[in-house]
């Protein structure tokens, strides 16, 4: 378990100082996939460098394994040799020169020697590993005669010969092509739920989040959004900006009808494009404004000729006007006019729309989210972000 709780971290650069964490508390539970998800300069990555050793906070603490491996107030700092982790980074950092088998059994040979196993147990943990990551049969081969993809199996390999307790993984697919990415998450996510792993990601990709994680925490300005589950994150997002970065969204401004309901039932709303009504799950609590969230997958559109019969009391029903069809393969995406307003919507391939078809569009009350309008959300401290600061950070404040 990698427990961080109040975690500060500030940089200065080109005379500004960026909060690049302010405050955040995870708790990454025992063989779990945790991601940590989140735009550039968000603070996902500083948060892996100080769990891993690399940077040392201003405030706050972690413990790895019930062991307190940084504490600002107790002076507490375990050098990263120490805190029995792995880690993996974007760029692999593997030795050219070198063949696989060298590459993988560096950490081990690099022990001091009362703690260095023999030959013969560096050589068969190397061909153990090898088949962990589907390499067997390559140890002499040199490094640079690698395919990406093994590339980033040699580094997987390297980061798991020392049994970590702890794998750490700073976006190890973005140098991947797109067919190659999805091949390893599977691998990756494989490997982990056969070892037992505890795994700390980093990524931008929600792709990569929603299908690789047990948990994935969402991250913000230093902050973190929201944790949960990727079906949770996905369709139950606390806040406006994990609605807007977990996938797409269709969002409207929204006002209360008075008088409100009661505390179990739906709640109704002024919309710019009509009345719309909101699940219970999603009641609005009189504070401040809101807007009206949807996923363009919840939204049901259908030729006007076919549903001429049903029934217009139904709750969200809108007549529309297409004004855009694009055809993807496992979906069309539609974009629809609404009283001057366009929503969008993925429906299934099989239907065919032309631009200025009349249809009418469904939104299920149980679909539809009401969260914090953008106005409410706390804006950044500072317009300078943590991809200006890689070759300006103050020599004092990086880590011995």
């Amino acid at each position: 378990m990698i427990e961080i709780h109040q975690l500060r971290r500030s940089f200065t650069a080109r005379g500004e100082v960026v909060e690049a964490l302010r405050g955040i508390d995870l708790t990454v539970p025992d063989a779990k996939f945790f991601t940590l998800l989140g735009p550039s300069g968000c603070g996902k990555t500083t948060t892996l460098r100080s769990v891993a050793g690399l940077e040392r906070p201003d405030h706050g603490e972690i413990r790895i394994a019930g062991q307190t491996v940084f504490s600002a107030t107790k002076r507490t700092y375990v050098p990263p040799e120490r805190r029995n982790l792995a880690m993996v980074f974007q760029s692999y950092a593997i030795w050219p020169h070198m063949t696989c088998a060298q590459n993988i059994s560096f950490p081990l040979d690099s022990l001091p020697r009362s703690r260095r196993p023999s030959s013969a147990e560096i050589a068969e943990s190397v061909v153990r590993t090898l088949e962990a990551v589907k390499l067997g049969g390559l140890g002499s081969r040199p490094a640079n005669q690698l395919s990406g993809g093994q590339k980033q199996r040699l580094a997987l390999a390297r980061a798991l010969i020392t049994n970590p307790s702890v794998l750490l993984l700073d976006e190890p697919l973005s140098n991947l092509d797109a067919g190659l990415r999805d091949d390893m998450r599977m691998e990756i996510r494989s490997l982990q739920r056969r070892l037992k792993l505890s795994v700390l990601y980093v990524t931008h990709d929600q792709a990569e989040a929603l299908s690789m994680s047990n948990l994935v925490a969402v991250m913000r300005n230093g902050l973190v959004e929201q944790v949960g589950t990727p079906r949770e994150i996905y369709n139950e997002p606390a806040t406006s900006f994990v609605a807007r970065f977990v996938g797409s969204i269709n969002s409207l401004q929204a006002q209360p009808v008075q008088p409100a309901p009661v505390a179990e039932g739906n709640t109704v709303f002024d919309t710019p494009i009509g009345r719309l009504t909101a699940g219970a799950k999603t009641l609005w609590d009189g504070v401040g404004t809101r807007q009206i969230v949807f996923r363009p997958e919840q939204v049901f559109v259908q030729p006007e000729a076919h549903t001429g019969n049903e029934d217009d009391s139904q709750e969200n029903v809108l007549k529309a006007t297409i004004i855009r069809s694009v055809f993807y393969g496992q979906y069309l995406h539609v974009e629809v006019d609404v009283d001057g307003v366009t929503l969008r919507a993925h429906v299934h391939p099989s239907l065919e729309f032309r631009r200025g078809d009349k249809v009418r569009v469904t939104i299920p009350p149980q679909h539809v989210r009401v969260l914090p309008s953008d106005d409410d959300l706390e804006a950044p401290s500072t317009g300078a972000t943590l991809d200006d600061f890689d070759d300006d950070i103050d020599p004092e404040l990086r880590p011995a």
